[in-house]
């Protein structure tokens, strides 16, 4: 069988996927401490979403156009990483723009509209 996905990408997914699954972990505890605001009981788990949302987004850049994508001016030696609202921009454009390179991540092409309009309203 074919290798579909590169090997960053995967690493990519992975690491988003284990990271949505922690934050999945960190709703169900318990606290062990008293907090002083009842509000931010949530917040380290809230984290862990947008973690797993950014490794997730920028699996999907690195898929379509190879590791640069994560990096800011795609200047890999840099080692300076895009932030994450310039990931979800950079994928929504993508998307929108009907991109070639990002086209693997529809199912059913024949179903493109409605779907790419359902993403492009997610990524806001």
């Amino acid at each position: 069988m074919p290798k579909f996905m590169k090997d960053r990408a995967i690493a990519l997914l992975d690491g988003g996927i284990e990271t949505y699954i922690l934050g999945l972990y960190g709703l169900n505890l318990t606290s062990l401490r008293i907090r002083k605001k009842v509000d931010t009981k949530n917040a380290p788990v809230m984290g862990m979403f947008g973690a797993s949302v950014e490794l997730l987004v920028k699996a999907c850049l690195v898929q379509a156009y190879w590791i640069a994508a994560m990096y800011k001016s795609g200047d890999v030696e840099s080692g300076i990483f895009k932030f994450e609202y310039e990931c979800i921009n950079e994928f929504k454009n993508s998307i929108r723009d009907n991109d070639p390179a990002v086209a693997f991540i529809w199912n059913n092409r024949e179903e493109l509209g409605n779907d790419k309009n359902i993403l492009i309203s997610v990524c806001l």
